[in-house]
């Protein structure tokens, strides 16, 4: 199931952290499975924070970013890393998370 979520969470980088308001997709392969988060995007406009690379955490995920331009963009895989270092090390879930990842990536999610 895939959705739309705009998610409380903070930016931090070059320096600077904040809170701010991330829109991202939201998606669950199966019931119980894993939550991926991808395309994320700060809404925020925070012009204090220059063009440069920064990473963005919220409901215990991380995700790197980019402002560019002065607009914020996500990162070239969009996969949280968080979601791969949870499943990496669990046996049969672990070949779960990367079909998974996978799939993701096969569809550019």
């Amino acid at each position: 199931m895939r959705s739309v979520a705009m998610i409380h969470g903070s930016i931090k980088g070059m320096g600077l952290t904040r809170r701010c308001d991330i829109l991202a997709i939201r998606e669950q392969l199966c019931e119980g499975g894993p939550v991926v988060y991808s395309r994320c995007c700060v809404i925020d406009e925070l012009p204090e924070f220059p063009d440069g690379d920064y990473t963005a955490s919220f409901r215990g995920h991380t995700v790197s970013m980019k402002k560019q331009g002065g607009l914020w963009l996500p990162s070239k895989d969009g996969v949280p890393a968080s979601d791969e270092e949870r499943y990496s090390d669990r046996g049969s879930e672990s070949q779960s998370a990367d079909g998974f990842l996978a799939i993701l990536r096969k569809y550019s999610i």
